[in-house]
């Protein structure tokens, strides 16, 4: 009996993750084929389907929805699980979400897809404001959500359930991680200096350059952050954020999966 104990034992902690690694192959191959088909039927940005696999609480990742819902261009928005990342076995070395496939062709790093996009779109890149808002604004910004419970419970307020719960419990973490990533640059001081370096750098364009996009994307993964709202109000820009915010959700064609 105690070696049935023992096998059973063994088979739960090396078959789950074996069962898990095939499961999520499986589901991954299957959104790989889907969107393959669909985006090879269309070479036109703006009616082929783009599908992007995010993880809803990642800054990064908004930079790409923020782009892809301005220009009312078609995408499918896959979440991906933090723990497992079965959606992303596809990918066999590169782990990190976003990763985008456009027109069939697996694209990686939130920049490249956005440069990427933007091409396709005959849009301009500008690829030092990118750094800005990589290096400096949301290292700051995580600072500000990890500043404190208050912070973390209204950073998630409106991401779904499962990210919710995932980020809270790993939240200290989570912050421990993007200390070590982001070194000085992970300081809530930093963030009205970012956010005013950026803002100048981006300007004032009539039809807003894909940076001036990123930047909005990262606002609003964000937003719901007092102290944020707080630091945009000290730049004058919640005009700007309510517009755009405006043109994205009556653009947008995104599915969520």
């Amino acid at each position: 009996m105690s070696f049935l104990k023992s096998m059973a034992k063994k088979v739960l902690i090396f078959g789950a993750p074996v069962a898990t690694y095939f499961v999520g192959l499986k589901r991954s191959e299957e959104h790989v084929h889907q969107f393959t088909d669909l985006l090879a039927k269309s070479a036109d940005p703006k009616a082929a389907e783009v599908a992007v696999y995010t993880f809803p609480p990642s800054m990064f990742a908004h930079k790409v929805t923020a782009y892809l819902d301005y220009h009312g261009i078609p995408y499918t928005n896959v979440y991906v699980n933090p723990l497992t990342k079965e959606q992303l076995v596809f990918s066999r070395e590169y782990k990190k979400a976003p990763i985008a496939l456009i027109s069939g062709a697996q694209v990686n790093d939130s920049n490249v897809i956005v440069e990427t996009l933007a091409k396709r779109n005959f849009s301009k890149t500008d690829a030092a404001t990118l750094k800005i808002i990589d290096d400096e604004v949301v290292p700051a910004l995580y600072a500000t959500v990890f500043d404190s419970f208050e912070n973390i419970n209204a950073f998630l307020s409106d991401k779904p359930v499962f990210f919710r719960g995932v980020m809270t419990v790993f939240s200290p973490f989570m912050a421990y991680v993007s200390k070590k990533r982001f070194a000085d640059a992970f300081d809530t001081e930093k963030l009205l200096p970012a956010l005013t370096k950026a803002f100048t750098a981006v300007g004032n364009q009539s039809t807003p350059l894909p940076s001036e996009l990123a930047l909005f994307g990262a606002l609003r993964c964000t937003h719901d952050v007092a102290a944020v709202q707080e630091v945009l109000a000290a730049c004058n820009r919640e005009a700007w954020f309510e517009k755009l915010s405006a043109h994205c959700a009556s653009k947008s064609l995104a599915t969520i999966i």
